[in-house]
């Protein structure tokens, strides 16, 4: 007997798209109105991740680059 139906498996297409960089997933603590305004914030479909990123990179560009710190001292 043949089998004719094209239920589950892959699909073409399907799926997530993949990202431009690989993302880690981060846990940190806020008060409770940060996280109302985190959730407003991703209603109106702003980026939190990406905005993050670059305060992160300044903040290291500023102290730990004047500190003499790098990646593998950490």
């Amino acid at each position: 007997m043949i089998k004719t139906s094209n239920r589950g498996g892959r699909r073409e297409g399907s799926g997530r798209r993949p990202t431009k960089t690989p993302r880690e997933n981060v846990t940190f603590r806020v008060s409770p109105e940060t996280k109302f305004k985190i959730a407003a914030l991703r209603r109106a479909g702003f980026r939190l991740g990406e905005q993050v990123d670059a305060m992160v990179e300044g903040l290291y560009n500023t102290i730990c680059s004047d500190a003499g710190v790098g990646p593998n001292d950490l």
